[in-house]
């Protein structure tokens, strides 16, 4: 059974799902069953890692851009769209019934920041976190205020977050949200000259064991490479990719 503020899917709207389907099929190892549900071009695809589902594709509802989106578990759907627009956020779709999975909803942040909800039907339990290769190694916000985020999130969901020194960049900070006694989350800070034009969002970070690898084979299948690999000490290397319908993603080699 699913907690309220834990993160219990991730979704991807693509312009074209089979060349989505392929793309992380080769950069993944990601494997996929269809589901017939009443969604752009008749089909949901469960994405496979590991004999389990771990990501969702589908292809783009009107007005939505292509872009890996992120879901919340929560206790009570309606209760959560309004609690979420008493702390400033915005419903961006309002609480509505998937049928065998639950009632879900959309809303953004004070920021802007887009962020999916699903209150689960007792059936629908989402799979544990998968931090082998192909699987999900983090998930991070990238807002351009995060006492506001840490204060937001922590309302909504009773999520714990702090404040921490970034790694390997002095005088800079880092942010982090915990739930259960652990974290589940981080807090990019949009500032300075190298975050101009990035809008807010939440990002997912995809586990490889060859960063290099997992880039060039991204690149190969018709990917680009927006930000080349860098290291963060003590956590690992990492490169920014966009896949070939346009949205993008993390790739991490755990330190």
């Amino acid at each position: 059974m699913s907690v309220h503020g834990e993160f219990c899917w991730i979704e991807l709207t693509a312009p074209d799902t089979a060349a989505a389907r392929d793309f992380y099929a080769a950069l993944c190892g990601w494997t996929y069953e269809p589901m017939a549900m009443p969604v752009p071009g008749g089909t949901y695809y469960v994405a496979q890692h590991g004999g389990q589902g771990i990501a969702g594709l589908m292809g783009l509802p009107e007005r939505c851009p292509p872009a890996w989106t992120l879901y919340v578990a929560v206790d009570d759907a309606d209760a959560t769209a309004a609690k979420a627009v008493e702390l400033g956020g915005r419903v961006e779709m309002p609480p509505y019934d998937i049928p065998e999975v639950g009632r879900m909803l959309v809303l953004s942040d004070p920021a802007g920041a887009a962020i999916a909800c699903l209150q689960p039907l007792p059936q629908a339990a989402p799979p544990p976190p998968a931090m082998a290769p192909g699987g999900i190694a983090w998930r991070e916000l990238a807002t351009p205020d995060l006492p506001g985020a840490l204060a937001f999130y922590g309302a909504l969901f009773g999520w714990q977050g702090r404040e921490e020194p970034f790694p390997g960049q002095p005088g800079s900070v880092y942010g982090l949200f915990a739930a259960g006694g652990r974290d589940i989350a981080g807090i990019l800070p949009l500032a300075g000259p190298q975050m101009a034009g990035i809008p807010p969002h939440w990002a997912v970070y995809f586990a490889t064991a060859d960063l290099a690898a997992s880039v060039a084979t991204a690149e190969r299948h018709g990917g680009a490479l927006v930000r080349p690999p860098f290291a963060v000490p003590g956590i690992g290397d990492i490169a920014v990719i966009r896949d070939p319908g346009g949205a993008v993603a993390m790739l991490m080699q755990p330190a």
